[in-house]
């Protein structure tokens, strides 16, 4: 199996001062010396449109002249579409606002709820895909589009809700810490005693439709951590416990 590092990269090496990234050369800085093992990584060769990707990657206006546009210049315009989740919208960009949510850490799974309750709206009857960013991702859309091909993930996409991502684990502490609801988090620890796994949101994720569809069905349910219960939980973890 492909792995999801080899999918995809930190962005640290694209944007920053000095040497600009371009498409052609996406690492022309040479960041903490990262090149010698992005050298390693193969990009597959895919004549195929197939499947269709939504690209969406969450974003602040600060960001949309650096970061945000690196992305467009990119890797962004190997996804069928590109839209960037902003608290401002920006036209000539394609940032799209989600302005009744602070844009703050603090409110990362409000954000994310939005923007995927937003994407499915729009966008649900055009794509098989949709891969959620940060916008200091990179991603190798090559090599995503070739994994999403594979037999594998072909014969389990349109049967179960499917989130693919570089797995993480949450500590019995952190999760105490996050989880407000005390009911809420006896529940989830009587189910799952010993770890919480989760797929990190920094490199992002690929979900499909049912994953999506899924999602959007159980934001209002107590069990997927309404506002109140998670003002300061992180969006990848958020949304492991809301699916489980």
């Amino acid at each position: 199996m492909m792995t999801w590092n080899a999918l995809v990269l930190t962005a640290l090496a694209v944007h920053g001062t000095g040497v600009q990234a371009s498409d052609s050369n996406p690492c022309a800085m040479d960041f903490e010396r990262s090149n010698a093992a992005l050298n390693l990584i193969h990009v597959c060769s895919l004549n195929t449109t197939q499947p269709r990707i939504l690209c969406f990657v969450n974003t602040i206006s600060p960001n949309h002249d650096t970061k945000a546009r690196t992305i467009k210049e990119t890797w962004g315009k190997r996804c069928d579409k590109l839209v960037f989740m902003s608290n401002v919208t920006d036209d000539a960009l394609g940032a799209v606002a989600i302005d009744h949510v602070p844009s703050d850490h603090n409110h990362l799974w409000q954000k994310h709820k939005a923007s995927i309750e937003y994407i499915w709206d729009r966008y649900r009857h055009e794509f098989e895909w949709f891969y959620k960013a940060d916008d200091d991702a990179y991603v190798i859309m090559e090599n995503l589009r070739a994994y999403l091909r594979s037999p594998e993930i072909v014969m389990q996409q349109d049967v179960v809700p499917l989130q693919l991502g570089h797995r993480f684990r949450l500590t019995d502490d952190l999760i105490e810490y996050y989880v407000g609801d005390r009911l809420l988090l006896d529940a989830y620890q009587q189910r799952w005693p010993h770890w919480w796994v989760f797929n990190s949101g920094g490199p992002g994720v690929a979900m499909n439709s049912l994953f999506m569809q899924l999602a959007v069905q159980l934001f209002p349910q107590w069990t997927c951590l309404r506002d109140e219960h998670s003002q300061m939980l992180p969006d990848d973890a958020a949304i492991a416990f809301c699916m489980a």
